[in-house]
């Protein structure tokens, strides 16, 4: 066999080549081949992830969007580690609000996934079961985020104007609440949210926003003077009745802080000057009235004597 290392068993039979006189047998090539480099070794955990998420059901789209990168990327790690796309039938659309029959309402439903008091962690929905439509989320505790749903939806002061309008036309009976996936990496939580959130288009979901990161918090914003004498005026309009004081200081009523409490607030309120007088001077009459009243009190007392 020639040097070059290209199979080509004519090499045994060139005089030139068993004397040393030539390098190749003609074919090109200098030299043996080189060794080609390793093929690059992607992470445990993005390798298991893909493989999770391939054997669920996911699409490439949808691994993309939870590894945060390209789809191409996907497509390496699967062939490097041997990952086998999962067999998918015909993807259903999403149900259609108020326009679906009576037969498909509960064809693309989860069902319910979760026993009450279970701590799960993942993304749960509030479907109506007569539209269809559905309200997507995540938290760390399911059970406990939905019972604040249901609380909030009951009193009427839900934040999600589009589902709280739907619960009071349809009734409690209409919603159910259901978990879709568990997620135990609390990071995830957002981009797998935002993947079945992407599933479904705008009129099929109550979600106000289109995408799943938390709004920022206003910790530390002000609020602008106008806003504030708005919710004053507003505050001073509320009737505040006998019923109403009664009922507050009942609720106070008894109410004692602890010795921890108690030294909090001295520890705040220590060092900090009174506000009560400060840059207040009386006049010369207000001063000649109080000497008055102050020698009036003494000769009365001095006559009881």
């Amino acid at each position: 066999m020639c040097l070059c290392d290209c199979g080509n068993m004519r090499a045994y039979t060139s005089s030139k080549l068993r004397s040393g006189q030539a390098k190749t047998c003609g074919c090109g090539r200098r030299g043996p081949r080189k060794r080609r480099r390793p093929p690059f070794e992607y992470p445990v955990d993005i390798v298991q992830l893909v493989r999770d998420s391939i054997t669920a059901g996911r699409t490439l789209h949808e691994v993309a969007a939870l590894l945060n990168r390209s789809r191409a990327t996907v497509i390496r790690v699967m062939r490097l580690n041997g990952i086998a796309a999962a067999a998918r039938g015909p993807r259903p659309r999403a149900a259609k609000p108020r326009c679906q029959s009576e037969e498909n309402q509960s064809l693309q439903q989860p069902r319910l996934l979760y026993l009450p008091g279970a701590r799960i962690s993942g993304v749960y929905a509030i479907v109506n079961r007569k539209t269809g439509v559905q309200y997507i989320g995540s938290s760390v505790d399911i059970d406990d985020r939905l019972r604040d749903h249901a609380i909030a939806l009951e009193r009427g002061t839900h934040q999600n104007i589009y589902l709280q309008r739907a619960w009071r036309k349809y009734g409690a009976d209409a919603f159910e609440f259901t978990v879709i996936e568990a997620v135990a990496d609390h990071t995830m939580l957002s981009r797998v949210e935002q993947v079945y959130m992407d599933r479904f288009p705008r009129r099929a979901k109550y979600n106000m926003a289109s995408s799943a990161d938390r709004p920022p918090s206003r910790k530390g914003a002000k609020m602008p003077q106008s806003a504030c004498d708005k919710l004053s005026e507003r505050s001073r309009l509320i009737p505040r009745t006998a019923e109403w004081r009664a009922h507050m200081s009942a609720s106070l009523r008894g109410r004692k802080l602890s010795m921890e409490q108690r030294k909090q607030i001295g520890d705040r309120q220590r060092g900090r000057p009174s506000k009560r007088g400060k840059g207040w001077h009386h006049t010369a009459e207000t001063k000649q009235k109080i000497s008055d009243t102050k020698r009036r009190k003494r000769f009365a007392a001095n006559e009881n004597q």
